[in-house]
């Protein structure tokens, strides 16, 4: 019965995102942060984490502007996933969507042969940079395994992986440490 649920959901969540992917940018990140905005209200448990690190943070926020930051992570985290749905068809044109800067630091870096350590918070959206590199140049990422709906997790590193990087989970990295 769960694998016929894991499989449902997926099918109800990638039909979604394919939705948001035919209708306008604009009102598909419209939509996002609508949504942003209900799940922060109702997902008391998931508000109290943000909030929660926020504060442990040592930043000083008033309450007023913990939640205004907590509400915004909440919209970028939305307009992510819904960007999901597109990224297949991006990956043909990624430049007419993602403007990188300090392209030349990240060539003089590799240069040096050496490797290159990019880092990006969690909750923000790692993956159109992720692609804008490995448009580029080889890389791997790490993300942490979707347990709760296999279908989707292996469709997620599917995008994510579009343009030929590699997605490792935290376990893989002391083996990739070791071999590097």
């Amino acid at each position: 019965f769960m694998q016929w649920k894991q499989w449902g959901s997926f099918i109800l969540i990638k039909s979604f995102l394919e939705l948001m992917a035919i209708i306008p940018h604009r009102l598909s990140k419209l939509i996002a942060c609508l949504f942003a905005r209900v799940i922060f209200i109702f997902a008391k448990q998931r508000r109290h984490v943000s909030l929660a690190n926020l504060y442990r943070s040592n930043l000083e926020l008033s309450q007023k502007d913990a939640e205004r930051i907590a509400r915004k992570s909440f919209e970028n985290y939305a307009i992510t996933c819904f960007e999901y749905g597109r990224l297949s068809k991006w990956k043909k044109n990624l430049s007419r969507y993602v403007t990188s800067r300090g392209e030349e630091n990240f060539y003089e870096a590799l240069k040096m042969e050496k490797g290159l350590v990019l880092l990006s918070g969690h909750q923000s959206n790692w993956e159109i940079p992720f692609l804008d590199v490995t448009n580029r140049e080889f890389a791997f990422a790490v993300g942490r395994p979707l347990k709760k709906n296999l279908p989707l997790y292996e469709w997620v590193v599917k995008q994510r992986q579009c343009l030929g990087g590699e997605i490792i989970t935290p376990k893989e990295t002391t083996v990739r440490g070791a071999k590097i």
